[in-house]
């Protein structure tokens, strides 16, 4: 089927990637924040929008993720999404960028 005449001029909000420095704009401003949100407050809030910007999960595989899913020391760092969890039902082993895999040890640590 062929999208309807005129949606894409009707279309309010255009949706796009956002950049680098807009993301870490972002990180900062969370991290500094002092409102709680979902139960994070704004470190936990900023680590996990980095996860999220960094792996493309979903809001339900974020919200699966405990640190034992992460295999930081492995080669190379990725983290485990357990099959209920991920939209195909299978297991996924996602890759981590070195810098978030090395912020990660230092946040996870001591965490359940």
């Amino acid at each position: 089927l062929e999208p309807a005449a005129g949606i894409e001029a009707d279309r309010k909000l255009r949706r796009r990637a956002l950049t680098d420095d807009e993301l870490a704009a972002l990180y900062r401003s969370v991290r500094g924040s002092r409102y709680e949100r979902c139960g994070l407050a704004g470190p936990e809030r900023a680590m996990l929008y980095r996860v999220a910007a960094s792996t493309g999960l979903r809001r339900d595989e974020l919200a699966s993720l405990r640190p034992a899913s992460f295999r930081l020391d492995d080669e190379p760092p990725h983290l485990l999404g357990a099959a209920r969890n991920t939209k195909n039902r299978r297991e996924a082993r996602q890759p981590l960028p070195a810098a978030l895999a090395d912020d990660l040890r230092t946040y996870l640590a001591g965490r359940q």
